[in-house]
């Protein structure tokens, strides 16, 4: 199936292979669609939601237990040969969401055999 729709170039690239991102123009229903120039990953919403390109960027990376992986789309500001793209994805600050505790694990600080025998030795 051919895809009708008119692309714009947006300033985010693919989190799974770097690919630019395009945004297409809303369709008669109002829907969008955010999807990568190279490999084709895509997300599909409506013209309110300004943060769709999140779900397919590399800007709106998360790992489940951190929190974002802390990286921003932006201008390529060192290009030269080895790295010609004009839009990358850099670290930025690591913001990690709190830790949570595991639950139902035992405490391996305290043991409840102990290895040597405290009690005196009876004698008869």
């Amino acid at each position: 199936m051919q895809d009708s729709r008119l692309y714009r170039v947006i300033n985010h690239v693919c989190r799974v292979c770097g690919g630019r991102l395009l945004k297409s123009d809303p369709n008669s229903t109002g829907g969008v669609r955010v999807r990568c120039a190279d490999c084709g990953c895509r997300e599909d919403g409506n013209k309110t939601n300004k943060r769709l390109h999140e779900k397919v960027c590399a800007c709106g990376a998360r790992l489940t237990s951190f929190g974002n992986v802390g990286l921003k789309c932006g201008v390529n500001a060192r290009m030269s040969i080895e790295m010609p793209e004009e839009i990358v994805a850099n670290v930025t600050a690591w913001s990690s969401a709190p830790r949570r505790e595991p639950q139902n694990r035992p405490n391996r600080d305290t043991a409840s055999l102990s290895l040597f025998d405290d009690a005196p030795d009876e004698e008869s």
